[in-house]
C-alpha cells in the first residue's frame, strides 16, 4: 500500500520525504523506456524509442500548445518512427503513435525537444532497436543520446529558453486550494515566481498545468499542506520531487 510522505506544497514547491511509489514521467520509449526523468539530465537509463510518456500515475495529456509533429515526406514524424519498427512485432505496439505522440505534447514547451529525439530515433537502423521487457519497441541506450538528454532536462528543468507564461494555471490552481485551511499564502506569486526562477521549473509547470484541472475536493491538507487525493497528479509530483531532491532540495 502506497503511502504519502509529502513535506509541503506551498505554492506547489514541493519538498519530498520518500514514497512507496517512485513512478515518475520518462521522456522516451515505447511506453516511456527505461529513462527515468529527474532533473539529473543523462542519468536515464535506456533511451527508448520516444514513443510515449509513462507517468506511473496521472499526467497531463496534451496541450493546446502542443500539435501533431508533420514531416516533409508526409505523415508525422511518429508515424515515421513508429513504421520503422513495426517489423519488429512488438506485442504492445498497437497504440505506438497514439503514444509517441503523447510524449511530444505531454509538456507543450518540450514538444520541439521531444520532436528532435523522436526524428533522431526514427533515423536510427533497425538493429539499434528492440522489443523491451514491457512489449514495447525501445531504443538502444547508446543511440540519440544527446536528443535523450535534453527531453529530460527539459521536462525537469523546463527549455533553454525559459517557461511559458502559466500564471492562469496558477491562478486556476491556487483558487482550488483556496478554500482549504492549510491553503498557502502568497500562492499565485509563489508559484508563478517558481516557474519563472526556480530549480525544477519544468516540472513546476507540469504540477501546476495538471493542479489547474482540480478542484478543493481533489485536495487534502497533508502536514499543514494541501496534496492531490486518490494519486491525481501523481507522476509530475514525482518526477518534481525527484528534480528537487536531485538538486539538494
Amino acid at each position: 500500500m502506497k503511502h504519502i510522505c509529502i513535506g509541503m506544497l506551498v505554492g506547489l514547491f514541493l519538498i519530498h520525504c520518500g514514497s512507496d511509489d517512485e513512478g515518475g514521467a520518462k521522456p522516451a520509449g515505447g511506453t516511456g523506456g527505461n529513462g527515468g526523468a529527474s532533473g539529473q539530465a543523462g542519468q536515464g537509463g535506456e533511451a527508448g524509442s520516444g514513443g510515449s510518456v509513462e507517468t506511473g500515475g496521472s499526467s497531463t495529456g496534451g496541450s493546446s500548445v502542443g500539435g501533431s509533429a508533420g514531416t516533409a515526406g508526409g505523415g508525422t514524424v511518429c508515424d515515421k518512427r513508429c513504421e520503422k519498427t513495426a517489423e519488429l512485432g512488438c506485442p504492445n505496439d498497437a497504440a505506438c503513435v497514439v503514444l509517441c505522440q503523447a510524449a511530444i505534447d505531454y509538456a507543450p514547451w518540450c514538444s520541439d525537444i521531444m520532436t528532435s529525439f523522436v526524428s533522431c530515433s526514427e533515423a536510427r537502423p533497425i538493429s539499434d532497436w528492440s522489443c523491451d521487457a514491457s512489449g514495447h519497441s525501445a531504443l538502444s541506450a547508446s543511440a540519440c543520446q544527446n536528443e535523450a538528454q535534453a527531453g529530460v532536462s527539459c521536462l525537469a528543468m523546463g527549455p533553454p529558453g525559459g517557461m511559458p507564461d502559466l500564471t492562469a494555471e496558477c491562478q486556476a490552481t491556487c483558487q482550488a486550494m483556496s478554500s482549504l485551511p492549510c491553503a498557502p499564502k502568497d500562492c499565485v506569486s509563489t508559484c508563478v515566481d517558481k516557474i519563472a526562477h526556480g530549480p525544477c521549473a519544468g516540472a513546476v509547470g507540469l504540477v501546476t498545468v495538471c493542479g489547474a484541472k482540480l478542484t478543493a475536493a481533489d485536495y487534502q491538507c497533508v502536514q499543514n499542506a494541501p496534496v492531490p487525493q486518490d494519486g491525481k497528479c501523481s507522476a509530475e509530483i514525482n518526477l518534481l520531487a525527484k528534480c528537487l531532491q536531485a538538486h539538494g532540495g
